[in-house]
């Protein structure tokens, strides 16, 4: 993948954030994870990229909140 693939993060809204946020860890109780999601979805909702991150996560199957979307409801769009 070269830089201009990449360009899109340049202008991402979650670019200064901890990226922990976006990703959930071993052991993560599932309210914790699901405000956790939700609160970083929110991150995405005004993000000028959110659709080249979205087609990102789901080109590479990222995992995580990329582009307001969880890795279940990548999966959502991509079966149904």
């Amino acid at each position: 993948m070269n830089s201009d693939e990449w360009s899109w993060q340049w202008q991402a809204q979650c670019r200064s954030m901890d990226t922990e946020f976006f990703f959930t860890y071993d052991g993560e109780p599932r309210g914790a994870r699901l405000r956790r999601e939700r609160a970083a979805k929110h991150v995405c909702t005004p993000c000028p990229v959110q659709h080249e991150c979205r087609s990102h996560a789901i080109a590479v199957g990222e995992h995580g909140v990329w582009g307001g979307t969880s890795e279940i409801d990548r999966r959502r769009l991509t079966h149904s």
